[in-house]
């Protein structure tokens, strides 16, 4: 059996590219070892294992939090994450499946084309600079229009269930 060379210190518990990767001395054959994942491409993080005793929310927020920072290293400059992503990164319980792997919800600015990118679900909003803020290092529409957004979505989500039930 071949030992596995270690990856640098610093790439050991986040995301990265694979170009800060190669940088650093990573070869190619390293970057395809099963201890590393691929979310997006050019773009790799360390394997997680789920913890014992976390709840479903806990395990979904984190591992959202993790995808939107391995997504951050090939976002567009003035794309944001919006809807629920950035609800949970605000810390809002959304209702999730247990095994479901989170789709990052990625706003754009109206007038320019939405992201197409497998695991990315790409909007175009009409909004202010001051509606998005950087949290953890990763861009976010604000609590506040969070909030509003999905105030939004839950009318709109009644109104269908009244209209056809």
């Amino acid at each position: 059996m071949t030992r596995r060379t270690p990856l640098p210190a610093d790439l050991t518990d986040r995301p990265f590219s694979t170009t800060e990767a190669r940088a650093h001395g990573v070869s190619p054959g390293r970057l395809s070892a099963n201890d590393l994942v691929t979310p997006f491409s050019r773009v790799r993080m360390p394997a997680s294992h789920p913890q014992e005793g976390r709840n479903v929310f806990e395990t979904h927020r984190d591992l959202t939090r993790q995808l939107c920072r391995a997504y951050a290293l090939r976002m567009p400059q003035d794309a944001f994450f919006c809807g629920p992503t950035a609800a949970l990164l605000h810390g809002i319980p959304i209702p999730t499946m247990p095994a479901e792997i989170p789709a990052l919800h990625v706003g754009l600015p109206k007038n320019t084309r939405a992201v197409h990118i497998v695991g990315v679900s790409g909007h175009s909003y009409d909004i202010h600079p001051d509606e998005v803020i950087v949290r953890d290092g990763c861009r976010l529409t604000s609590l506040e229009r969070t909030g509003v957004t999905w105030l939004e979505r839950l009318r709109s989500a009644t109104w269908s269930q009244r209209a056809t039930g």
